[in-house]
């Protein structure tokens, strides 16, 4: 387990050596020691330490309270102060950057080792309550786009059928010779498309229509490996890690073609034009709720075996804004009018119960994962 990075600034260099020495004996890793606020300061994006333990009156042109102030705005990273002053003035500023306590020197061992616990337990609790909040918004936010894909999909749905029928009727009713033929033929082509549209949306709601069965991953990705490898320009390879024996998924077989397609398909787009592999891997995998709790799609799933299909490639990769946004409908990186496949993809996952987990990095490559629950009672050979 990693040692909680302490940073101390202290500007009595035997105070400082002290404490170095004492939070080494308690198991910290002490990052760095200064005796200037502005050079810690600077030395806290390649430190990235845990704490700050601060001494308020410093030498150099700034006191400990501003550099707290800065290193909380710029970093969040929590400082602690220890300080042989304890007026009304300094505390109320103190108070006012938020700091994480407040030490009167002289102070024992002890004391300062609670306190630093204190300080850093503090912190963890602070940033795991701001990941719920961010998942439960970011949640909230799928749901709405759910909720209002599904009701525009369902009208949509429900006027390209009355004008599908019309034109079929005015097919039927025209003489083979008819010149408006041609364009009623058209019409019905772009209704056809306006349609799919439909469906998609639907998919994107999570509201489409599915026939799930019990399905074997790696079976299926077998029987539909052919279409799958027409997708890959020459200078693509493809590598299947595929595990023989899963146990089964219950999913619609079209859609799970479907998630597969699309997620090769935003694969092969990453190398823009240039050579590169992509690797689809079967697996099977038990899941803790804190596993789950940090992926996307439903923000509280049963813990226990899913069974992942995993597509990776080594493309352009992704910012961890662009992340955040892929899933959205009509959000796209590439020309405008895209941006429905991989929406399309959460809807049917969450439809089927699954989750979707996604690492990416610029200059290095994407990893998207798809977990389904495992159907535990039975496993395909």
């Amino acid at each position: 387990m990693k040692k909680p990075g302490i940073m101390i600034v202290e500007d009595e260099s035997l105070v400082g050596m002290d404490l170095q020495n004492n939070l080494d004996d308690m198991g910290y890793h002490v990052t760095s020691v200064h005796a200037e606020a502005r050079r810690a300061i600077e030395s806290i994006p390649d430190e990235a330490p845990d704490l700050v333990l601060m001494d308020i009156k410093l030498s150099g042109g700034m006191d400990g309270i501003d550099a707290a102030r800065e290193i909380n705005d710029r970093f969040g990273i929590p400082v602690m102060f220890l300080t042989a002053f304890a007026d009304s003035g300094i505390l109320e500023r103190a108070r006012q950057v938020g700091a994480y306590g407040y030490m009167i020197k002289p102070f024992s061992n002890q004391e300062l080792h609670a306190m630093v616990e204190i300080a850093l337990f503090k912190h963890r609790t602070e940033q795991e309550h701001q990941r719920l909040n961010e998942r439960i918004l970011r949640a909230q936010k799928y749901e709405s786009l759910r909720l209002m894909a599904g009701g525009i999909a369902h009208r949509f749905n429900n006027s390209m059928h009355a004008v599908l029928g019309n034109l079929t009727f005015a097919l039927e009713d025209l003489p083979g010779d008819s010149p408006a033929i041609d364009a009623i033929q058209k019409a019905q082509s772009a209704a056809d498309g306006a349609a799919e549209l439909g469906i998609l949306l639907l998919a994107c709601s999570g509201q489409g229509f599915y026939e799930p069965e019990l399905l074997n991953l790696t079976s299926l990705i077998k029987q539909t490996l052919f279409p799958i490898e027409t997708l890959l320009p020459p200078a693509v390879i493809l590598n299947l890690e595929l595990e023989e024996s899963l146990p089964h998924v219950k999913m619609d077989p079209q859609q799970l073609e479907l998630v597969l397609t699309t997620l090769v398909t935003n694969s092969v787009e990453s190398f823009n034009n240039d050579a590169g592999s992509i690797t689809i891997r079967t697996s099977v995998r038990d899941c803790s709720e804190d596993d789950l709790a940090a992926l996307r799609l439903r923000q509280f799933l049963m813990a226990g075996p899913y069974v992942c299909l995993t597509v990776i490639d080594n493309g352009c990769g992704m910012s961890p804004e662009t992340v955040q946004k892929i899933f959205e409908p009509f959000y796209s990186t590439k020309f405008t009018g895209r941006g429905l496949g991989l929406s399309a993809t959460l809807g049917v996952v969450q439809a089927h119960d699954g989750t979707v987990r996604v690492e990416s990095e610029p200059g290095i490559g994407t990893t998207m994962e798809i977990l389904l629950p495992a159907i535990v009672d039975e496993r395909s050979e």
